[in-house]
């Protein structure tokens, strides 16, 4: 879209109305695209907890048929309960392999406050803008 120089308020109200009439349809057919999407998953699910029950019941880890396999799968996850146990566990004990590190926005954010612009070592820091639009 061309940039103009000053451009006509009705037509700027036009475009302000016409987004918030796409966002509002486009909100409105992602919802009741959920509600179909939910009955699918639901019918998957329900299989899919007929055949882990087959599986495990016959101690099997998988099946095979002309149509597909089913197979179990086995997925793994650690949280932390309790972040100051674990980050004094980590650091006592030198096992740093055991935890992530990442850099908090804010904290990068104040650091190239207070320091002329320079970033934190091993950091990237970017920001950008973007148009928000509201109903009035």
């Amino acid at each position: 879209m061309p940039d103009e120089e000053s451009p006509n308020p009705m037509t700027l109200g036009k475009m302000i109305a016409g987004y918030i009439a796409l966002r509002d349809k486009k909100k409105e057919i992602a919802e009741q695209q959920a509600k179909v999407i939910k009955q699918y998953s639901d019918a998957m699910n329900e299989i899919a907890n007929y055949l882990q029950g087959h599986l495990q019941r016959n101690n099997l880890q998988n099946i095979a048929t002309p149509e597909g396999t089913a197979h179990l799968k086995t997925s793994r996850r650690a949280t932390v309960a309790d972040k100051s146990v674990f980050r004094e566990y980590v650091i006592s004990s030198q096992n740093f392999d055991m935890a992530d590190f990442s850099a908090r926005v804010e904290a990068v954010e104040d650091y190239v406050k207070d320091n002329g612009g320079n970033l934190p070592p091993g950091v990237n820091f970017t920001t950008f803008q973007s148009v928000g639009v509201q109903k009035n």
